[in-house]
């Protein structure tokens, strides 16, 4: 088995691994949209309930409480949500970096393989024009 041979074992698993890194990016990518969604959701239900609530008149001081322990519940769960937003955010750009670096390795795997290819094909095209050089040597030693 040659060189180059060897090589492209080892790319096809390189290639495998960059699939299934792209592919587990792909879901952690929607899976932040999704955390993006929500934090919009919750920030856009704050600024409307928040809108509602100072509209009112005549409010009660319970209603009032009521008020500021349900805004302080959605600045807790908005902040809870921007966490998981940013720590999504973080595991994307790391996800794209080793991508970038696998397959950087890749192509230059890739290269590696078409230069032994190419020195194979020469060694091969040199033994083949010795042998026809031996064969006509030997024949005109022959006559």
């Amino acid at each position: 088995m040659t060189r180059s041979e060897k090589l492209n074992s080892a790319l096809e698993i390189l290639e495998f691994k960059l699939n299934k890194e792209f592919t587990s990016l792909v879901e952690i990518m929607q899976n932040k949209i999704e955390n993006d969604k929500k934090l919009t959701d919750l920030i856009n239900y704050k600024n409307n309930y928040s809108s509602l609530n100072k509209n009112k008149k005549n409010q009660t001081i319970n209603s009032v409480e009521l008020h500021h322990k349900l805004m302080g519940k959605l600045q807790i769960a908005i902040d809870g949500q921007k966490e998981v937003v940013i720590k999504l955010e973080n595991i994307v750009n790391q996800k794209i970096q080793l991508l970038k670096k696998d397959r950087a390795q890749t192509k230059a795997l890739e290269i590696l393989i078409g230069r032994y290819h190419q020195q194979e094909i020469q060694a091969k095209n040199k033994n083949e024009q010795r042998e026809l050089d031996n064969q006509i040597l030997a024949k005109l030693h022959s006559d």
